[in-house]
């Protein structure tokens, strides 16, 4: 009997007047207590014997972390299925560290990466078994930032963004406004660490972050691109025709980024410099060419505009009576 039960097993042989039970090809599940009875018509008596089958070490594995902070402390562990319990002994790279079912390392260095392989040993068996662990010691992301290249980004120009951080970079993956990047004339290169324009536009202006991580962390930098135009689209806005003896006030505006600074030029010579230029008690010497140049200090870029003003010689009077209007 094998645990109190008729044996079942399909694999044993009785043989000898089932003096001898033989197991063909043992089996882990043939451990257990068998018990033998013998008797004749006198008595009866039995004997027990418990049968411990030595079998592996088979399923070696290591459980712990693939990554790992520099200086922190991390710990592998072996196990295997074995009868009796393997020893175990652990290599790095090769090298034999220990021997032990665990292995700890405190105050993770750049060299403790590598392949930890566990090698499970059964010394009954005589057979042995093994399992790799990759092991990747990082070091935390930190100071992330963004610097541009050229500094003043100017319309129709190239620009890069450079994305950087301290610490072991394994990805990085930049956003515009907080969507993803959609523009078809922008190049990521240096594994996404450079977003370069090769033609600004106006429209690439916005808020731009990198996200930076590891398998340990990830940090975010940001930085707002300013992308400088003009001047464009110049002109003058006031009347054309004065009465002698009025006021009146020319305003120049051009679309720029930054604003453009404006020069006032009266037939050719240099009046003022402002966006408004106004003009008390108008004189005939006041007739002439206007002309606003628009200057961008940062694109180096101008651009003008004309407006003619005629001063006329006397006021146009309108007198109504009841005889009707006369224009004097």
């Amino acid at each position: 009997m094998k645990d109190g039960s008729d044996l079942t097993q399909a694999d044993i042989i009785l043989y000898d007047n089932n003096r001898v039970l033989s197991f063909q090809h043992l089996k882990k599940t043939d451990r257990g207590e068998y018990s033998c009875n013998i008797s004749n018509p006198i008595n009866s008596m039995e004997a027990k014997h418990v049968l411990v089958v030595n079998y592996g070490p088979e399923n070696t594995q290591i459980k712990g972390q693939h990554h790992i902070s520099l200086g922190d402390t991390f710990t592998l562990t072996c196990e295997a299925e074995s009868e009796p319990p393997a020893n175990f002994t652990w290599l790095l790279n090769g090298t034999e560290i220990l021997n032990s079912p665990e292995y700890t390392k405190k105050n993770a260095e750049a060299s403790d990466s590598g392949n930890y392989i566990c090698q499970a040993k059964n010394n009954i068996t005589g057979r042995s078994s093994s399992s790799v662990h990759g092991v990747t010691v990082i070091e935390r992301i930190s100071n992330p930032s963004i610097t541009q290249s050229p500094e003043e980004a100017i319309e129709g120009n190239s620009v890069n963004l450079t994305c950087d951080a301290a610490g072991s970079v394994f990805t990085r993956k930049w956003m515009k406004d907080g969507s993803d990047l959609t523009q078809a004339d922008i190049i990521l290169y240096d594994n996404n660490r450079v977003l370069s324009f090769q033609r600004l536009k106006k429209t690439d202006r916005g808020e731009y972050s990198c996200n930076i991580s590891n398998p340990i962390n990830s940090m975010e930098a940001k930085h707002v691109l300013v992308v400088n135009y003009g001047p464009e689209n110049t002109q003058i806005k006031g009347q054309h025709l004065i009465s002698l003896g009025d006021t009146f006030t020319l305003t120049c505006e051009a679309e720029s980024e930054p604003p453009a600074n404006f020069t006032w030029l009266l037939n050719g010579t240099e009046i003022l410099n402002s966006p408004e230029y106004t003009k008390k008690n108008a004189e005939v010497s006041d007739s002439g060419n206007y002309t606003c140049q628009a200057k961008n200090i940062i694109t180096g870029r101008s651009s003008s505009s004309v407006h003619g003003v005629t001063i006329t010689g006397n006021k146009i009077v309108f007198i109504v009576d009841s005889v009707g209007v006369t224009c004097l």
